[in-house]
Formats: structure tokens, sequence, C-alpha cells
């Protein structure tokens, strides 16, 4: 509203107020003048007068009252506006330059505080936004590695020696697989009793097994390095071990104590192997040579040099007067006599080196098993070939007659071990469970169950009858 049109509704205000005021007066005057002479029509007039009068003056102070923001407006504009475009043309009072100032600080600060929390805000956004994809990221790497080791878990609980394989499966798959090395198994053999099994590892321990219950029974510590060969005793009280370190120990089976170290081989010995009698044990070494050991003094009798390269397996005939032993790198089988030492035989035939020998039981026929894959079987009195065996698809790593002489166990780096009718050649059985190269096999005594020891870290346990 400009200044014009408020001072036309001010003097229009202050019209309406005189008029009012005159109007009442007029009215008392009459009212006055009426009473004077006592008449009721001269009341009724007054009291009218005066209702007209006090609506007049009612509107009046409304007009008066709804035009006061608009003339507070128009002075507040007119010092804004002075302040700005100069100096002013009436001077502001102290107060309304006070409230104006403070009004600005309060604005500005207002603005800023606005800003602040604006700016707050985004950071708030931005940081919840990383934390957010942080926290995503997070959980799902947590997630994955929660689903990894959950998977991993039942898997291996799932493997043959696994908790949950040994919760699942019934006593006597549990009994057949015998869990405890914590490396490859490189040797078995069956006490004379076949009560119990002991199985050498690269753990560098040995173990004794109850066959009936698939329980370990005893550990042997002591060895510095792996235990590549065993043997029990004729009598089952005494335990042979051949190891890396170069050294024989001999083991109280009942006790578990260490009975004597044979320390001679200047390299591993990979075979040991008692003589019938249990007097002599003859271990096969990488220094190329084989010593017969006195069991009862522990001294060297005799030492075998006619390899050249490293020995890797020894085996005494039934009998106990002719020792085979074989060496890697060539396929020679020397056959030696116990009593003097002397080189009885030499049997060359299979195309790679040899890996493992058997005497039958009638000491008439030596099987060999070689690294072309296939197995031997040999005339000890000529040397000739009798029959070869052939079925497995990598080395032939351990074989083992039936204690009837009529069945032939094989190992093989296939991962399989098979059984062979020694008369035809022809494949009896396959075992195929091992998930890794079989090293050794053993018949028990009764020739009802074959003993096969892994790189797989297990030993199992075949019913072959």
């Amino acid at each position: 509203m400009s200044d014009q049109n408020l001072n036309q509704s001010q003097q229009q205000i202050l019209r309406d107020l005189r008029a009012a005021t005159t109007a009442r007066a007029k009215a008392e005057a009459d009212a006055a003048a009426r009473r004077k002479s006592g008449s009721e029509s001269a009341e009724a007039t007054l009291t009218q007068t005066r209702q007209s009068a006090d609506a007049q003056l009612t509107e009046a102070r409304t007009c008066l009252q709804a035009v006061q923001p608009q003339l507070a407006e128009v002075r507040l504009s007119h010092v804004v506006r002075e302040s700005n475009t100069g100096a002013p043309t009436t001077k502001p009072t102290a107060k309304l330059s006070d409230e104006l100032a403070s009004s600005v600080s309060r604005a500005r600060a207002a603005a800023s505080d606005v800003d602040k929390t604006i700016n707050a805000l985004k950071g708030w956004l931005t940081r919840r936004s990383k934390l957010w994809r942080r926290g995503a990221l997070a959980g799902l790497v947590a997630s994955l590695v929660v689903l990894v080791v959950a998977s991993g878990t039942v898997f291996l609980g799932l493997q043959p020696c696994g908790w949950l394989y040994r919760q699942l499966a019934n006593s006597e798959d549990r009994k057949s697989i015998l869990c405890g090395h914590s490396s490859s198994v490189s040797s078995v053999a069956f006490s004379p009793d076949g009560k119990t099994l002991a199985s050498g590892s690269y753990d560098d321990t040995v173990k004794l097994w109850d066959v009936a219950s698939g329980q370990t029974v005893r550990t042997f510590s002591g060895h510095s390095s792996s235990v590549s060969s065993v043997a029990f005793s004729p009598d089952g009280k005494t335990l042979a071990s051949g190891s890396g370190d170069d050294t024989v120990k001999l083991w109280d089976v009942a006790g578990g104590q260490t009975v004597r170290t044979f320390s001679g081989h200047s390299s591993s010995v990979s075979s040991v192997a008692f003589s019938p009698d249990g007097k002599t044990l003859a271990s096969g070494s990488g220094d190329d040579t084989v010593k017969l050991w006195d069991v009862a003094s522990g001294q060297t009798v005799r030492t075998l040099s006619g390899h050249p390269v490293w020995v890797t397996t020894v085996a005494f005939s039934l009998e106990g007067k002719t020792l085979a032993s074989a060496r890697r790198g060539d396929n020679i089988i020397k056959l030696w006599d116990v009593a003097t030492g002397k080189e009885l035989r030499t049997l060359n035939g299979q195309s790679l080196w040899i890996l493992s020998v058997a005497f039958a039981p009638d000491g008439k026929t030596l099987a060999s098993g070689s690294a072309d894959n296939t197995i031997n079987l040999w005339d000890v009195a000529t040397g000739r070939i009798l029959r070869t065996y052939t079925g497995h698809s990598d080395s032939v790593t351990s074989v083992v007659f039936s204690p009837d002489g009529k069945t032939l166990a094989s190992g093989s780096g296939d991962k399989t071990v098979k059984l062979w009718d020694v008369a035809s050649g022809q494949t009896v059985r396959t075992f195929s469970g091992h998930s890794s190269w079989v090293s050794s096999v053993a018949f028990s005594p009764d020739g009802k169950t074959l003993a096969s020891g892994s790189g797989d870290k297990m030993v199992k346990l075949w019913a072959v009858k």
C-alpha cells in the first residue's frame, strides 16, 4: 500500500470517528430532551441510536487493526530503503536500528546453521553409502569364506577318514579303514597271529592297529625321518623299521620302547626283512648295500655289495637260506646265499627297475613288481621267467604271496590292488578305493584279509575270502 493510499485511509477513519462521536452526542442531547418530556418513544430512539453508534465505532476500530500490519511494513521498508540507498532523510530510532541489526544477525546465523546442517547431512549420507558398500562387500566376502569353509569341512568330513564319514559309515566300513597317519603310508605288515597290523609312514612314525576294531593300539616315535619299511619278527614280539634317517630300529611290541638301533648304513634304509628263525635282519639301503644284522647283539654280520645303485627291496626265502634283493635304476634281481654272503644268481628280464620282490611259500618261485607296470614270476633254480602278469596301468610297487601260495597280491601307482591266480596268471579281483598310489600290500596269516597302505595316508583292509 502506497503512502497516499495510507493517508487517505487514515483520514477516512478519522472522519468516521468524528461522525460517530457527533451522532452520539446528538443522540444523547435528544435523549435528554425526550427524558425531560418523559416520552417513552425517546428512550427507544436513544437506545437505537446508541447501538448504531457503537456499531460504527467497532467498525472503525476493525479497519484500524486491519491496516496496522501494512503500516508497520511500510515503516520497516522505509527504514531499510534509507539504510541501503545512502544517508537517511529521517534518522530511525535507536530501538528500531538495534532490532533490525539483531534480526539480520539472527537471519545470517540461521542461514549458516542451515548450511552446516545440510553439509553434515550430505557427509553422513556419503559415509553411510561408503559404509554400506564396505559392509556389503565384507558381508559378501564373509559369506563366501563361511561357504567355502563349511563346504570344505563337509567335504573333508565325508572323506573315508573324515569325522562325518565315520558317523555315517557302518561298523564294518569303519573297521576296514585305518586312519591316523598324517602323511603317506609306506609299508604294512601283519603280526604272526594276525591280530595286529603295523604301518610305517612318511610322518616318521610306526603305528600298531587292532585288526578287529580298526583302532590304534600304539604309536612308535623315534625316527627322525620317514619310515620306509616295517616287519614283524617270527614270534611277533619285536617290530623292525627302516628309515630315511639311515637307521634300523627294533621296537618292543608290548611295551612300545626301542629295543635297539642299528646304525651302519650311510644312506636311507628302504627295506627290512626278518629271517624265518628271527635271528637275522636284512636291510637294503640307498648306499647300494644290503646288510645282515645279528638281532640279539645288533652287530653287522655281513655286508652284501654288488648293486651299483640304491637297493629298493629285500626278501628272505621261507627256509631262510636265500635272500633276494633288487635295486633302483635297472632291472636286476640278485639272489644271495645267506650263510656265506655269496651271490647265487642274477635275474634279468624286466624292462625297468624292480620295486618289490617276494618269495612263494615253497621257496621255488619269486615274484617281482616293476616300474614297467608288470609282474614277473621267476623260477629260482634256473632264473627263468615262468609268467608275466599284466593289467596294472602304472608301476607295481608291492607284491606278496598268500599263505597257501595260490594267490598273488599287488599294489600299484594306479591306486588299485589286484589279486592274481598264480597258476593261470589271470586277475582274480581288483580292489579300488585308494585315492593315491598303493605303496604296500600284506596278507594276514590266515589269508582271509589283505592290507594295503597308500599315499592317501590310509590303510585299508580288504576281505579276500
